[in-house]
């Protein structure tokens, strides 16, 4: 049991530690800290967007209010809405493997059961944290900077 317990944990070790380094390392740079320019005139003051001048040609509406919602937005929200929610969850997991922990009483087989669900819930915590923090990298890293451009 100790030696297959030490296969997990040298394994999870070094991934969270990845992970970590991504998230610290791998910090945007907003594009207003450059100084660039606004790529697509948005805020010229009168000119009209290339991008807005296209796409009411097309039939779209393109007035959109200050504050307004936008999909990144609302991706944003559903990633932060998701995540707090499974935070919740594992939260909840790993209350109810300690508490049939607590209670196993001697009892090995509950124990054992307590344990693998807070391996588990342990588990799917780093994998959701992990998409979350490949995610953001990915969004950050090419679709803002593709934006900024």
């Amino acid at each position: 049991m100790s030696g297959k317990f030490l296969k997990i944990k040298s394994a999870i070790i070094p991934t969270f530690l990845l992970f970590l380094s991504f998230a610290i390392f791998c910090q945007p740079v907003p594009a207003s800290s450059l100084n660039l320019e606004d790529a697509f005139k948005v805020n010229d003051g009168g000119v009209a967007d290339p991008l807005d001048s296209a796409a009411d040609k097309a039939g779209y509406n393109v007035k959109r209010k200050e504050g307004a919602a936008t999909p990144e937005t609302i991706i944003s929200l559903v990633i932060e809405t998701a995540m707090a929610f499974l935070g919740v969850i594992f939260l909840i997991l790993t209350i109810y493997g300690g508490f049939l922990y607590l209670t196993a009483a001697g009892n090995d087989d509950k124990a054992k059961k307590a344990l693998d669900i807070i391996k588990t819930s342990v588990i799917g915590l780093l994998i959701v944290t992990s998409a979350y923090i490949i995610t953001r990298f990915v969004i950050e890293r090419f679709v803002y900077t593709a934006l900024s451009l």
